[in-house]
């Protein structure tokens, strides 16, 4: 799956939800369920399930046939517990040595720590209502400690909402640069 892919259809997804009055957001992490030999950058929707009382993980990506060809059984629409790590979830297995950073990414060679930090970072942004394209950043990595932060918060961000907007809030390495403009601009 390509990550700009994956993105793509969690947003739109999480857009339709939410003009239809669905509470929604965005997810950034990454995948366990695809044949690659590595947790896969991926990106997700969930919704608030006002019958169930619970945020479900949907991957709107999957479809019929494509869960045919990957051999994937579980329905896309409810994933279960473990299909999908956020990147602060891959950030805290790292860390306390439960995981390789060299499991985490794209593939063999895009793989790591870095892409670790960079999906923690992107959930953080994504919970902000900040949905980056994967690859834009800043540039600018933040100490371990705020990413051990970022952790921490978004595995709760229902209990933790100001706390995480406070957090982007007080960190300018989570900020575009001022003159930062999404497409070059045509003279």
């Amino acid at each position: 799956m390509k990550p700009a892919a994956t993105r793509h259809f969690a947003l739109l997804t999480c857009s339709v939800l939410r003009h239809k009055g669905y509470p929604a957001r965005v997810r950034a992490g990454f995948a366990t369920y695809f044949p690659s030999g590595v947790n896969e950058n991926h990106w997700i929707c969930e919704y608030w399930n006002r019958d169930q009382g619970r945020w479900v993980r949907i991957d709107p990506q999957l479809d019929k046939t494509l869960c045919a060809g990957l051999k994937i059984t579980f329905d896309p629409m409810n994933l279960p517990p473990g299909q999908f790590l956020t990147g602060g979830q891959a950030w805290g297995l790292c860390r306390q040595g439960k995981a390789d950073p060299s499991t985490f990414g794209l593939n063999r060679k895009m793989n790591g720590i870095g892409m670790v930090t960079g999906l923690a970072v992107h959930d953080l942004l994504t919970l902000n209502k900040f949905e980056l394209l994967p690859w834009e950043g800043t540039g600018k990595d933040p100490s371990d400690e705020v990413v051990d932060t970022i952790a921490e918060l978004t595995g709760l961000p229902e209990q933790h909402l100001r706390e995480l907007q406070a957090l982007y809030a007080q960190h300018p390495e989570f900020h575009m640069p001022a003159d930062w403009q999404p497409w070059p601009r045509r003279q």
